[in-house]
């Protein structure tokens, strides 16, 4: 089980990641990130859902999908985070940084250019 602190440092470093420029955003940077989220995230049953969106998109992204079956992932994902975000609560460091990451996922799936 994941501590508050190990969580916050993973907040923080996913955050940091995603709010590089894209064009010098390392690949490799977002895919070491996901394998521990599904594992902090498949510990609560209310986070299991966002845990199932995560090994969803570490597939797509091993299997170097295109933009069309990611850009959908990366919005359901910042949806999730965000509604996620709003039921813990107003405020608080935690519900700004989770507003902060469903933003910056929904950012980056609008980024994508369609593959098609």
């Amino acid at each position: 089980m994941a501590t508050h602190s190990q969580t916050m440092e993973l907040l923080d470093r996913t955050l940091d990641a995603l709010s590089q420029d894209p064009a010098s955003r390392a690949v490799n940077d977002g895919k070491s990130l996901i394998a521990p989220w599904i594992g902090i995230l498949n510990e609560a049953e209310n986070t299991r859902p966002m845990a199932e969106k995560l090994s969803e998109l570490q597939k797509a992204v091993e299997n170097s999908a295109g933009s069309d079956t990611i850009q959908p992932i990366l919005k359901d994902l910042g949806t999730a985070v965000l509604e996620f975000g709003a039921e813990i609560g107003p405020e608080g460091e935690l519900t700004i940084l989770m507003r902060n990451l469903g933003q910056a996922l929904t950012t980056l799936g609008d980024q994508l250019v369609p593959t098609s």
